[in-house]
């Protein structure tokens, strides 16, 4: 049995419960200032997904690049307030 889609689901709700409180505090914390941050960290996940040679590497690190929508959500969040 293979259970590569089931692992990156798991892995994939993992991420999306853990970080979205980190970017809710991070945005309340410190306000508007944190973007450049949650930017460069996604660049980051992208670019090492992009360079890694090991598929299953790869995909999990794709996975976490989406930290950088943290930054659109700040700016959502700011307008609608």
């Amino acid at each position: 049995m293979n259970f590569t889609g089931i692992i990156f689901g798991v892995f994939t709700f993992l991420i999306i419960g853990i970080l979205h409180p980190v970017v809710i505090w991070a945005e309340y914390t410190f306000s508007k200032s944190c973007w450049p941050v949650f930017a460069i960290i996604g660049s980051l996940f992208i670019i090492l997904s992009f360079i890694t040679q090991v598929v299953v590497y790869s995909c999990f690190l794709h996975l976490l690049g989406p930290i950088s929508f943290g930054v659109s959500k700040s700016f959502l969040s700011r307008k609608s307030v």
